[in-house]
């Protein structure tokens, strides 16, 4: 079970990785406006065509786990 704890953290690391590195952020973002056309969000079919997004989702799962590892 996911706790609400946890979860906060990942979405705190998210952001920290959006402040820490704001070259990220404008990457990802042109990545996604290009497939989107800055128009819509992006869906689990666009997946594919965000492999710099798709990193820095695992990235930040990795920074800071949903889960416990481990236990």
């Amino acid at each position: 079970m996911i706790s609400w704890r946890q979860t906060s953290l990942t979405i705190i690391a998210f952001f920290r990785i959006l402040v820490l590195y704001p070259e990220v952020q404008k990457r990802a973002q042109k990545e996604v406006d290009a497939i989107t056309g800055g128009l819509r969000l992006p869906d689990y079919n666009d997946r594919p065509r965000l492999p710099y997004t798709d990193a820095l989702t695992r990235e930040v799962m990795r920074w800071s786990m949903a889960t416990p590892v481990g236990w």
